[in-house]
């Protein structure tokens, strides 16, 4: 969960204040600590280290809606209220080796979150990193995301 402004910039590092720079494991529900495993895994490591790092250079600059608690709750809350995983099974769409049109998962995504948002698409080396669903400010909607990333018409998605 990244802020970004209108501009489709990503602030980041916003505080000093050690109240909102801090990060400690009690902030944040054991059962939320949990799901994060599977939510928002270090692919590369420790997971609080991790956590800790998103929070230092994304979440303060959420902190005047989100405090520690809540970011990561509502980050959590979004990755289940949203399956995107199964969204995009249910029409046919997995990790493969071949290459995979952007347009059907524009399409897939589309029909849960609806046809008109614009959505972020990150690749390297037309390889599928990331998909960006961007939502309002208080977190509670989606909104069209303001750049579509750079993966081109195709990309791979490997398994």
């Amino acid at each position: 969960m990244w802020p970004a402004n209108q501009t489709g910039s990503q602030p980041r590092k916003c505080s000093n204040d050690p109240a909102k720079t801090t990060l400690t494991m009690d902030m944040i529900s054991a059962t939320t600590l949990a799901e994060l495993t599977t939510s928002w895994p270090n692919l590369e490591g420790d997971n609080f280290k991790f956590w800790e790092k998103q929070w230092l250079e994304h979440g303060t600059c959420s902190y005047s809606t989100f405090n520690q608690t809540q970011y990561f709750d509502q980050a959590n809350t979004i990755w289940k209220g949203l399956q995107l995983f199964d969204i995009l099974q249910k029409d046919g769409i997995s990790p493969k080796t071949t290459s995979q049109k952007k347009t059907d998962f524009e399409k897939a995504i589309g029909k849960h979150i609806g046809p008109n948002y614009m959505i972020g698409f990150h690749c390297s080396y037309y390889e599928l990193l990331e998909i960006r669903l961007c939502r309002n400010h208080a977190g509670n909607d989606y909104q069209g995301c303001y750049r579509s990333g750079n993966c081109g018409s195709s990309f791979k998605w490997k398994p």
